[in-house]
């Protein structure tokens, strides 16, 4: 089975061609530290199979942070964690990358005590949070930060970073021309819109070497109800850039917080009482207004945003297409027979799997194992209460009850 044929991201050799995508774990200390619930966390995944994990959403500035309990990897305080992490998963015989990021105007201003940025001024409708644009010297101070990052991951043994270019955090804001309006250097132009984001691969490699893997999540598609985003044709472009940059691996995927509360990058249910909950938690006016709307929203959004399998499946082709960088699929891939063909077509190098590893860290060696396609199923149906919890603050586990999912489903 080619899913479980070796395979190489430049310099680095994986034992297989399963990926742990990057998912929040939302289990560090508040000063971004690891902790033995995240050491058991990534050795149950290690021992499930997959040949690279990849971390969540680890900031490179502290007001960068999406969560209180996200992973650090702004200081040297956090080298000492990052390989006791880096240890775990080696011991298991998997690789790692840990996810640099800074989550731009999609942060909350009382998580990280100051004002939200991004590339330009605007108000994120989704979250009702309203951010100021970056001068010069503070996107010259994120790109050495970032390279700082990197630089520090290395240290520690981890074997190699992803770039968060998706989702709508800060680079993704670059990228996209609804939220980037600027007229300088780093905005207006599809080249000037790039110029962030490749600077960061220009600095990583820089301080890390030009051998040490760089992987990139990259929006093919912003999605959503809003126009002026990220599309198929602009997003080749990028790829193409880099493509060129030297990246070791593209994981192509979409959304954004704002694309159907970002449904359109998680594709399933909308859980409606957690849902509520969050709201309630939230405290503003605005989450407070947004609460009675939940289930109605639910069934407005559900055409768009329902399960549907490897549905970046064509935006990967496009890429294939364009570029001979190597290419994670992610997004709704639940049976082996579809992973298998995925690779065979070419279509991919590697498969991503986010929520079903959450359910089954052990799925991978399930899958190798597996004698028909039904013992080779993921058991994840994307309810997506995993998601809506860790929102919430709580650890990155699995909530799924078939009673209360069959219920809900009953109700779009």
């Amino acid at each position: 089975m080619k899913l479980f044929e070796p395979g190489t991201l430049g310099s680095l050799e994986l034992p297989n061609r399963i990926v742990k995508s990057a998912m929040s774990e939302a289990v560090c200390t508040a000063d971004g530290r690891v902790t033995d619930a995240m050491l058991r966390m990534y050795s149950r995944w290690a021992r499930g199979g997959a040949g690279l994990l990849i971390t969540g959403l680890a900031y490179v500035q502290p007001d960068g942070r999406e969560n209180l309990s996200d992973l650090g990897v702004s200081d040297d305080i956090h080298i000492e964690g990052l390989r006791a992490l880096a240890e775990a998963v080696h011991h298991h015989g998997s690789r790692i990358a840990v996810q640099l990021n800074h989550s731009g105007g999609q942060c909350f201003a009382d998580r990280i005590e100051s004002k939200p940025v991004g590339p330009s001024a605007r108000r994120n409708w989704a979250m009702n949070v309203k951010c100021r644009a970056l001068d010069e010297p503070e996107i010259l101070r994120l790109i050495t930060d970032f390279g700082d990052a990197a630089y520090r991951a290395q240290q520690a043994g981890i074997d190699a970073v992803q770039v968060h270019a998706a989702h709508g955090w800060l680079v993704n804001q670059f990228l996209t021309p609804r939220t980037n309006k600027r007229r300088d250097a780093w905005g207006g132009s599809t080249e000037n819109r790039a110029r962030f984001m490749l600077a960061i691969i220009a600095e990583i490699h820089r301080r890390c070497g030009p051998d040490y893997p760089v992987l990139v999540k990259l929006n093919i598609d912003d999605g959503g109800p809003l126009r002026g985003g990220i599309d198929l044709k602009l997003g080749i472009a990028y790829a193409r850039l880099l493509d060129q940059a030297g990246v070791a691996a593209l994981e192509v995927s979409g959304g954004t917080g704002e694309s159907y509360f970002g449904l359109y990058t998680c594709r399933g249910d909308l859980p409606v009482e957690p849902s509520r909950r969050m709201l309630d938690k939230d405290g503003r006016l605005f989450a407070k207004a947004l609460k009675p709307f939940i289930r109605p929203l639910r069934a407005a959004i559900h055409p768009k945003t329902r399960l549907v399998e490897h549905y970046w499946e064509h935006a990967a082709t496009h890429v294939r297409a364009a570029c001979s960088i190597p290419i994670m699929l992610v997004g709704g891939i639940r049976r082996r027979s579809e992973m298998e063909r995925v690779l065979a077509d070419g279509v991919a190098d590697y498969i991503s799997l986010g929520r079903p590893l959450v359910r089954q860290p052990g799925l991978p060696r399930l899958l190798a194992a597996g004698a028909t396609d039904t013992d080779s199923e993921a058991q994840c149906v994307s309810c997506n209460r995993c998601l809506v919890e860790v929102g919430m603050g709580a650890p990155l586990k699995c909530h799924y009850k078939p009673q209360h999912h069959a219920a809900s489903l009953r109700a779009v």
